[in-house]
């Protein structure tokens, strides 16, 4: 379960990347530039740059001639609803994790006790429905910032 939860009122689109290749994503996976320069989906504890709009695969030549860029609304602003690897307790919010399984359109929030984190945890349980492994997140670690990943 990953799905939009609150964003800004007017979805923008970020600054076109050119995704890499053979990648798969999803709507709503979080996504990223990684070291060579390539857009894909986010590893646990790599920084995010914001959420994908779509779902595609990028063929095995997309860097050199396709050229897909891979439509992502930035980070700034989201709350994005994950599953988590446990049930969230009162006690968890406002705690910073990472994300433990990062497989495209099954992303799941470790709720394993660390000092710093992709995410900070805000709700959970969003619909009153008892389902305490569905955790809503906002980006602590956003790619576009400047500071040092902790």
């Amino acid at each position: 379960m990953q799905k939009f939860y609150r964003g800004p009122v007017r979805e923008e689109n970020g600054i076109p990347i050119i995704g890499k290749l053979s990648t798969t994503f999803n709507e709503v996976d979080p996504v990223y530039i990684d070291s060579s320069g390539w857009l894909t989906t986010a590893i646990a504890g790599s920084k995010i740059l914001g959420f994908c709009l779509e779902y595609k695969v990028t063929t095995a030549t997309n860097q050199t001639t396709e050229k897909y860029k891979p439509h992502y609304t930035p980070a700034a602003g989201q709350h994005i609803i994950f599953g988590s690897d446990a049930d969230c307790t009162q006690a968890k919010l406002h705690n910073y994790k990472d994300f433990g399984t990062v497989t495209s359109g099954a992303f799941e929030v470790a709720l394993a006790n660390i000092t710093g984190g992709q995410l900070k945890i805000v709700e959970f349980d969003p619909f009153g429905e008892s389902d305490n492994d569905a955790v809503v997140v906002c980006v602590a670690e956003p790619q576009l910032a400047g500071f040092v990943q902790a």
